[in-house]
Formats: C-alpha cells, structure tokens, sequence
C-alpha cells in the first residue's frame, strides 16, 4: 500500500513540474524587484511567479502546522485531565 500512495503521488507531481517548467518558459520577459528599497534580483516573471507560489505555500503550512500542534497539545492535556 505504501508503494501505491508513492506512485500516486509520483504520477501526481510530475504534471505539476511539467506544467511550472511551461509557465516559466512562456514567460520570459525580465521582471527586477524591489523590497524595502533593496533589489532582490532579477528573474522572468513566471518564475517570479512561481517563487511567490512556493513562498506562499510554504507559509500557509507552516502557519497550519503552528496551529495543529497547539490543538493536538490542548486535546492531549484535556484528555489528561478527564482521565483524573
């Protein structure tokens, strides 16, 4: 079963990663940023793009996983004090 859910998920990314190396490729026109008055380099926009995708992702996981861990550590002190 582990095997299975492997190759689900292989067959699951690699459209994915053919899709982000298309945008990317379609989009080459290059985009310089700015943050905060500091230049942060430049890149094609569909990379800019993806990048921003990436970072968005990667913050909404780690603000979920914040989140889960307080609650399962409240339903486990919870659950230690109905057992007393």
């Amino acid at each position: 079963m582990k095997y299975i859910k492997q190759l689900v998920g292989l067959l699951l990314l690699i459209p994915v990663i053919l899709f982000v190396v298309i945008f990317v490729t379609d989009n080459p026109e290059l985009i310089s940023m700015q943050l905060l008055g500091f230049s942060i380099g430049t890149l094609s926009s569909g990379a800019w793009i993806m990048l921003s995708f990436v970072v968005g992702g990667v913050a909404g996981l780690l603000s979920g996983s914040v989140i889960i861990f307080r609650l399962r550590t409240r339903l486990m002190l919870l659950n230690r004090n109905s057992n007393n």
